[in-house]
């Protein structure tokens, strides 16, 4: 399994009045790796347990908000009066009270999520911490030359199959994590707010999160739909 990019071709450029910069000097790098820092913490053993912990400590508030967020598909389709799935400009002024309601619950919705929130960012605030170090150890172990992240890529070559490596150095830093971060603490000390490095993590987590949620269900869905019979011969 080839765990590094190479060659990868990052960019060339040619600037007035000066010399172009050689493609010789890009062929002598070697040992690219390419990592995901949120892939990595968002897959490790102590956030897993940690989101299933909050679950558990938050479910009361985690049901209100299901339960919100039922009522506000209800209202919804009080406002979709042409039924095209689609709330109009004109529909909401036709029934502001509705609207009104919608804001109402999503307030709700906002403020019920707050503390759950916080309990996030905070388990992976910890994990965060130790990303470097878990980092450095692949670095070390690998021979890695250059490390990029995936976004950092302007191209590469189509032999090469980045997102498996992505995957695979990614799984070689959770396995790090794994040992130096086995367990994270999720109750939130009194006035802790998460720094902007932790909130932009969190929200790229909840994204892989989100996208993952989804190719499961679209799996799901896949695999109850009836099988296709064979065609049968139409003659002799």
């Amino acid at each position: 399994m080839n765990k590094f990019i190479k060659p990868l071709i990052m960019a060339s450029a040619i600037f007035a009045g000066s010399n172009a910069i050689s493609s010789a000097a890009y062929s002598q790098i070697s040992n690219i790796g390419v990592v995901s820092p949120e892939l990595s913490i968002a897959n490790t053993k102590a956030l897993s347990a940690a989101y299933q912990q909050i679950e558990t400590q938050y479910k009361a508030q985690l049901d209100e908000i299901t339960g919100r967020e039922t009522t506000i598909q209800g209202y919804r389709k009080q406002l979709d009066t042409n039924n095209d799935n689609q709330v109009s400009t004109a529909e909401q002024q036709a029934n502001a009270a509705v609207v009104q309601q919608i804001r109402a619950e999503s307030n709700a919705i906002d403020q019920l999520s707050v503390p759950i929130a916080l309990a996030q960012m905070f388990a992976i605030q910890q994990i965060a911490a130790q990303y470097p170090t878990a980092q450095q150890q692949v670095v070390t172990e690998k021979q890695i030359n250059i490390l990029l992240a995936p976004q950092s890529i302007l191209y590469s070559s189509p032999s090469v199959n980045v997102e498996k490596d992505i995957q695979s150095l990614s799984q070689d830093v959770i396995s790090k994590l794994d040992v130096l971060v086995p367990f994270v603490n999720i109750n939130v000390p009194q006035g802790w707010q998460p720094d902007r490095s932790t909130q932009a993590v969190y929200q790229q987590i909840q994204q892989l999160r989100l996208a993952a949620a989804r190719r499961a269900q679209q799996g799901a869905a896949q695999s109850q739909q009836p099988a296709t019979p064979a065609q049968q011969p139409s003659g002799r």
